[in-house]
């Protein structure tokens, strides 16, 4: 029996309507949500980078201001 498109890409919900969740998870349940975790995981990954990476440039100033 062949599928139709929508019963094919149908997703089920994570819960039911009836029941709620607490805020964070509530808008980590919206496609918003997702886009505004996304969002702050990259700056944070950024943000990472950056720091080592100056930090790793300290190493062409010399031993002598390496170690001060």
């Amino acid at each position: 029996m062949a599928q139709t498109t929508e019963q094919r890409y149908r997703v089920a919900p994570v819960r039911s309507r009836g029941q709620e969740w607490p805020f964070p998870l509530n808008l980590y349940q919206s496609a918003v949500g997702r886009k505004w975790v996304m969002a702050l995981t990259g700056l944070g990954l950024i943000g990472f980078v950056i720091i080592h990476m100056v930090g790793n440039l300290h190493v062409y100033e010399g031993p002598a201001r390496m170690y001060e």
